[in-house]
């Protein structure tokens, strides 16, 4: 009788579909099409009574209805349990003060960067910033204004670098692999940032509201760079050579000295 062949067909194609729920609630539907219309063309096959047909079809919609209730339940859950796994991820490559990119993360992309490496297509750039004065905030003002520090920097930093994920690779030391829109107006960004850094500057009434930023640069050459370290090492020694000038002509700075 087909109330008994469906319920057992429905129990066979949910072991093949219950780790899709969205294909099993599909198959669901497609099946009970197919047992309503089977069933009524051959129903003078089963004995005429339309009773019986009725109790048919009403006993496999009733089934399809709760296989659907299952297949939703079970989506459900797997979306639950992706959204749980997608935060962890997040939790685990983000930095908690500053909410960029952890070194984790970081070392990632550089491994996935060397990957690719010798391809044609392969252009980047290598930015490293370092905040100037953290020690001397944390010294003079405690650890707490040293981390507001920090979190104005990692902002005025995304501001400029809009397209470009920011990691964090030290205590006061950020780094970002420029690709894709940022890396072709990179030098738009860099002069728009040394921009922002001097207005923060002369903004500021005191140490404790500055933002001084040191920043170095340097672009991926295929004919110089044998290696990721080869342009991070120049990108390095291009922030430290800012970085001799920034806190030179930073006032702020000075007088803490």
């Amino acid at each position: 009788r087909p109330s008994v062949i469906y319920p057992a067909l429905m129990v066979g194609i949910s072991f093949l579909t219950l780790d899709r729920p969205i294909r099993f609630l599909c198959m669901q539907f497609i099946s009970l099409a197919s047992f309503i219309t089977l069933t009524s063309i051959f129903k003078n096959n089963i004995d005429g009574n339309t009773i019986v047909l009725v109790t048919d079809i009403l006993a496999g919609t009733l089934f399809t209805g709760a296989g659907i209730l299952i297949s939703l339940f079970l989506s459900s859950l797997r979306m639950r349990d992706l959204v749980v796994r997608k935060n962890a991820e997040i939790e685990r490559d983000q930095d908690a003060l500053t909410n960029v990119a952890n070194k984790l993360a970081y070392d990632r992309m550089v491994d996935s960067l060397s990957a690719k490496w010798g391809e044609s297509n392969l252009k980047f750039a290598v930015v490293i910033f370092d905040v100037n004065g953290l020690k001397t905030t944390n010294d003079t003002y405690g650890h707490e204004q040293g981390d507001k520090l920090l979190v104005r920097c990692c902002e005025l930093i995304q501001s400029s670098f809009a397209h470009t994920q920011i990691y964090r690779i030290g205590g006061d030391e950020f780094a970002a692999i420029v690709t894709g829109e940022d890396y072709v107006n990179r030098e738009r960004i860099i002069r728009e940032f040394h921009e922002k850094v001097d207005k923060s500057h002369e903004q500021a009434a005191s140490l404790l509201e500055d933002t001084s930023i040191a920043i170095g640069i340097a672009i991926y050459n295929p004919e110089r760079d044998r290696d990721y370290l080869s342009v991070f090492s120049r990108a390095d020694a291009a922030m430290y050579d800012n970085k001799r000038v920034t806190k030179a002509k930073n006032s702020f700075l000075q007088e803490n000295q």
